[in-house]
């Protein structure tokens, strides 16, 4: 009787994956606090290469980790970075520019009722830029980098260890959505953050890949950026400071039609198991 133990490249321990997490948001928050000292120019260049250095340096402590601890598991497959199929593209990004739509018509509905500090968006008026550079400088740092380290984190190495053992995806995705929210500390963006997160923890389970929610969230930071840069309703789209209905109408389009072209390509993940095979 040979035991040959199955070498499971997918997932972590849930409390090594939540504790390597923490650990990249304590490094990423000390050299925030590191680069907001009086010797460091408080310029817009270096504003955009600190936040891009903070979004990087909080996957580091994973990537050592596995390096050091569990150098046989593949480390594309334990961030879920698996390749999707070529043709699901068209239905991803129907389904993004619906979520964009949305999901700026419910902020904008949730920003009567719950009211945004306004110390925050003072601080938010400081990512406006004022040249090119700096504003290609931004959106590599705010979208692609930021999108990248957390969705790899969040729906990558903890969402995959919660659905190995909660053996609930729901239950898995809800409480990764809730841990995204939390940790990005913005009480007033909460609702919105933990949304975000069940969508992107949703599309991160059925395509069994990152790859789709780096791209939403990539989208839906670009457009949140291009708004702050780029003041002033559009009143084609905008009435009396909310999202015409139209507008949602055609975004609820856009997601059915994304959904149903995405189906095919969906690839539910088969999460191999620990035990020894006899």
């Amino acid at each position: 009787m040979n035991k040959n133990p199955v070498n499971n490249t997918r997932f972590l321990p849930l409390s090594v994956a939540i504790l390597l997490l923490m650990a990249g948001w304590g490094v990423s928050l000390l050299l925030s606090l590191i680069f907001k000292a009086p010797f460091f120019s408080q310029s817009y260049s270096i504003l955009a290469l600190s936040l891009l250095i903070l979004e990087l340096v909080f996957i580091i402590p994973t990537l050592i980790y596995v390096r050091r601890k569990r150098p046989g598991r593949s480390v594309l497959k334990l961030l879920r970075l698996n390749k999707i199929h070529n043709k699901a593209w068209p239905g991803i990004i129907l389904f993004t520019g619906g979520i964009i739509i949305v999901s700026d018509a419910a902020d904008r509905i949730l920003g009567n009722w719950i009211a945004v500090p306004e110390e925050y968006l003072l601080l938010m008026g400081n990512y406006k830029w004022t040249t090119f550079p700096e504003a290609v400088l931004m959106i590599i740092a705010a979208c692609f980098a930021a999108s990248f380290s957390e969705e790899c984190l969040f729906r990558g190495v903890l969402l995959q260890s919660l659905e190995e053992n909660i053996k609930n995806v729901l239950a898995a995705i809800f409480f990764s959505a809730f841990f995204f929210a939390m940790i990005h500390a913005l009480p007033w963006y909460f609702i919105q953050i933990a949304v975000l997160g069940i969508l992107l923890g949703g599309m991160s389970y059925l395509f069994d890949s990152v790859i789709p929610g780096i791209f939403l969230h990539s989208m839906y930071n670009l457009v949140s950026l291009l708004m702050l840069n780029f003041s002033g309703d559009a009143t084609w789209y905008v009435a009396n400071g909310y999202v015409r209905n139209i507008w949602i109408l055609f975004a609820g389009l856009l997601i059915l039609a994304g959904y149903y072209s995405c189906r095919p390509f969906f690839v539910p993940p088969v999460i191999e198991s620990e035990k020894d095979q006899i």
